[in-house]
């Protein structure tokens, strides 16, 4: 999960768990995930028992360089200890300014034209078969 701008998510706005009970349609480890660079905030109070931003369960996790607003009480993180999960550079701050919100849609924005431009001259590097012609 990365370059995410995630606003009044709820109670928990990344929970990262397995899904192992015997209610579980598909029971899955949810081991190796990578949590980068998401901005989460709220516009408002939702205060409830579960209010928290990063709430990691599992291993081997990476989660790097999220911003988390504490402006409505939303508490930072919970990760799992000695699990092997890599966390560094996450801020937790009383204001999520708009510039960090615009600096990360303008990062999204130029991911997905990079994108384009290289599928673009992908499908245009390919020579077309002359049973397709």
């Amino acid at each position: 999960m990365e370059s995410n701008v995630i606003v009044d998510a709820g109670e928990q706005s990344i929970y990262v768990v397995d899904a192992v009970a015997s209610s579980s349609p598909t029971p899955s480890i949810a081991d190796h995930n990578h949590l980068l660079r998401n901005v989460i905030y709220d516009t408002h109070s939702q205060r409830g028992d579960r209010f928290i931003a990063l709430k990691v369960s599992t291993e081997r996790n990476t989660i790097v360089e999220n911003v988390i607003s504490s402006h409505y009480g939303r508490e930072f993180k919970a990760i799992r200890p000695g699990a092997g999960n890599v966390e560094r550079d996450n801020e937790y701050q009383p204001d999520v300014g708009q510039a960090q919100t615009r600096s990360l849609v303008q990062s999204i924005k130029e991911q997905v034209a990079a994108h384009l431009v290289f599928k673009r001259s992908s499908e245009n590097s390919v020579p077309m078969s002359s049973a397709g012609r």
